[in-house]
């Protein structure tokens, strides 16, 4: 089902023409377990997965959630409005590294940037993101991301995360 423009989408059918990164994340890292298992995936597919990663990817790193339809809107001019927000930098990272980006490309240094300026955080997860993409979800995927950056980016975020998620743990209470 994967899209012409080298994304996937909601529906699980192709030729909407809709490329959502957030979607095509998990196609990616589906490919990639494929691949680590023995199983053949056609070169075509990580190819065009590769395109829409580029193509949705930004110059300062910040990477849009989908081309068209839902997450992206027209302006008064009929320009497109695309969504971003941390969470599909991340999602756009990862993919990027699952597909063979380096780690200390360009791109991916301005992504690490980015992710190391908006730190795993309770607050913004728990509706202080006007972006809506500030989320577990967002931890996920950069948890991923900065791991296989690694070094001190990695141990700044990872600290991080372990201060906002330990708190949140259930936790039996004494009898």
């Amino acid at each position: 089902t994967q899209q012409p423009g080298g994304g996937w989408d909601y529906e699980p059918r192709g030729g909407r023409e809709r490329n959502d990164t957030s979607i095509t994340g998990w196609a990616i890292q589906a490919l990639q377990a494929c691949a680590v298992a023995g199983i053949r995936v056609p070169p075509r597919t990580l190819i065009k997965a590769a395109l829409h990663i580029v193509r949705s990817t930004e110059q300062d790193g910040r990477v849009r959630y989908a081309d068209i339809g839902i997450g992206t809107r027209l302006d008064d001019q009929a320009r497109p409005v695309y969504r971003y927000g941390p969470a599909m930098v991340a999602v756009g990272m990862t993919s990027g590294q699952l597909l063979g980006w380096r780690p200390d490309s360009p791109a991916v240094r301005r992504q690490v940037v980015l992710l190391l300026e908006d730190l795993p955080s309770v607050s913004r997860a728990r509706g202080g993101d006007p972006t809506e993409l500030h989320s577990e979800y967002y931890w996920y995927y950069g948890t991923l991301a900065m791991f296989q950056v690694g070094g001190p980016a990695w141990e700044r975020w990872n600290g991080s995360l372990r201060d906002v998620l330990l708190p949140l743990q259930n936790r039996p209470t004494a009898s």
